[in-house]
């Protein structure tokens, strides 16, 4: 006890010029965030799927210049009856826009779920090609009666379109993480001084 009545500051070892384990504890702190940052979060769901639909509304617009390059869901020509009445009420632009609005929704969420994958451009340009032939594979096999050159050539443009979403879809990313480092260099850990002063 000091002879105010307060308690005296504990030491580590009984010998001369110990250090109080306030100090000590003070001198072991770390830095107050951990330099191991999480990685950098992905751009926004909505400006992905946003910039997924600008794509694909694109290859629609220059497929239908040539029924050989135009997608399965547009061929309303070679539908069966049912189908051809029910699309024909929305028409061919309405039926457009809300089909791109769907796929660059689902590329979005392909492009967020595989933000931290390597080569990831790579596998979401593998990703959407294969869900592309796959989906028109099936349309054209369950409700399109199309000639063989035309679900060939339909199925094909989809090659080059799945690339170029493969492509705006990694710019946003590698965007985004380049504007990582940046947000990290503004920041600084705050630490304690090690050495306690001196008495």
């Amino acid at each position: 006890m000091t002879p105010s009545g307060a308690e005296a500051p504990f030491y580590l070892a009984p010998r001369r010029g110990a250090t109080p384990i306030a100090p000590a504890l003070a001198s072991a702190a770390t830095p107050c965030y951990d330099p191991g940052m999480p990685p950098p979060a992905p751009p926004r769901l909505a400006r992905l799927a946003l910039a997924a639909t600008l794509v694909h509304l694109a290859f629609d617009t220059a497929g239908r210049a040539f029924t050989v390059t135009t997608p399965p869901y547009l061929l309303l020509p070679y539908m069966s009856e049912l189908f051809r009445d029910m699309l024909g009420l929305l028409g061919v632009n309405a039926i457009s826009v809300v089909t791109c609005a769907i796929n660059g929704l689902i590329g979005g969420v392909f492009a967020t779920a595989l933000f931290e994958v390597e080569r990831r451009r790579r596998a979401l340009g593998l990703l959407l090609t294969g869900i592309w032939l796959l989906t028109c594979g099936a349309m054209f096999s369950l409700y399109l009666s199309a000639p063989w050159a035309i679900a060939i050539g339909s199925m094909a443009f989809g090659l080059p379109r799945a690339a170029a979403l493969a492509w705006v879809l990694e710019r946003m990313m590698a965007s985004a993480t380049a504007d990582r480092p940046a947000a990290r260099a503004s920041e600084r850990p705050i630490a304690f001084d090690r050495d306690p002063p001196a008495p």
